[in-house]
């Protein structure tokens, strides 16, 4: 296998993507470059198998338990519902790691994707969680042309940073509060019930921390920007917080930091989620047959000790188990479920 520099990525040539021979070696080329670029077409099976052979699976445990009903209730149905229809045209063995990025919809005009239009600003998955150290395969099925992803890799513009704004970026931990008009900067143009997949997936609770300054699991420091659901650094004021966040972003959001990339169908785009950055500059439409296989896992069976944390951090220093943020968000939705039904009959009568 070979790699050619693009600008702020690479491409992978060279090797066949359907043998294993120089798979591990593609994995640590991400982790090591943040975004790695292969021109070659998989199919759905492939895509799984690669990511799976790097890592344990980095789907969002809450959505999972979700739709494997370990949060159930009526509460949950609308949330469940869409999970599955936004299944359903990956194969029910890929599901635990694997999505469809697409406008299209069911005969019931239910969309059958997640990000489904509009544009998605710069974000990463699931930021306010500190074990993010995974891969985002996103992979042009069909109907690519013309549209365009852009990926930012916040390596080299943190090893330029002054030692003042190093030390200072060290050593901050972001704050996270879900804003739902905050969250329409990445999320698109979504319904309801995709809104609040985003909300579990990104920020099921208020007060996550995570630290400002991450690594990839390969060990390259970098920026973990908060993006859209950020309210404040640990122990600093909001309106300081903001300015220096803005700061440092214009640090970061420079041309030569950027990799465009111009899709064709059978392409597969690898991205770091630690350090790295995405977005959809293409506002995608109802009409477009665009369609992608997103795909995620960790590291960890490259690189060991860097697979999914136990323990979530607050704000106030304190640390829940997955089962202690589970009672924690099914007792909100309930709240929510409830107080939005009260509402309905209220405006009834």
């Amino acid at each position: 296998m070979k790699l050619q520099k693009l600008q702020n990525a690479v491409e992978a040539f060279d090797f066949d993507i359907f043998s294993d021979e120089h798979i591990p070696d593609l994995g640590r080329a991400v982790s090591s470059h943040c975004c790695v670029v292969v021109r070659q077409k998989l199919t759905e099976e492939r895509h799984y198998d690669v990511i799976s052979s790097w890592g344990s699976r980095a789907a969002s445990k809450i959505i999972g338990a979700i739709a494997l009903g370990v949060l159930k209730g009526v509460h949950w149905n609308g949330i469940r519902l869409t999970t599955a229809n936004v299944g359903s045209l990956i194969d029910p063995r890929h599901r635990d790691r694997m999505q469809s990025v697409t406008f299209q919809k069911d005969r019931k005009g239910r969309a059958l994707g997640i990000f489904a239009n509009g544009k998605l600003g710069w974000h990463s998955d699931q930021p306010a969680f500190e074990d993010s150290q995974w891969v985002i395969g996103l992979a042009s099925v069909e109907g690519s042309q013309n549209s365009q992803t852009t990926v930012l890799c916040t390596a080299e513009p943190f090893s330029l940073l002054s030692q003042d704004d190093m030390t200072q970026v060290s050593e901050l931990e972001c704050v996270y509060v879900w804003d739902e008009e905050n969250a329409k900067e990445y999320v698109g143009e979504l319904i309801k019930e995709q809104q609040l997949i985003t909300k579990y997936n990104g920020c099921p609770i208020d007060n996550l921390v995570s630290p400002f300054m991450a690594k990839t699991a390969s060990g390259v420091p970098g920026i973990h920007f908060p993006g859209a659901l950020f309210s404040h650094f640990k122990g600093m004021g909001k309106e300081e917080s903001q300015k220096f966040l803005k700061h440092i972003w214009g640090k970061c959001l420079q041309d030569k930091y950027i990799y465009t990339h111009n899709w064709q169908d059978g392409e597969v785009l690898y991205m770091d989620n630690a350090i790295t950055l995405h977005a959809r500059p293409t506002r995608v439409k109802d009409g477009d047959m665009r369609r992608m296989w997103r795909c995620t896992g960790y590291f960890d069976k490259l690189y060991p000790e860097h697979g999914p944390r136990k323990k979530i951090k607050l704000e106030d220093g304190r640390e829940l188990t997955w089962p202690e943020l589970f009672k924690q968000i099914d007792t909100q939705r309930k709240e929510e479920y409830e107080t939005t039904k009260t509402t309905k009959r209220c405006r009834s009568i």
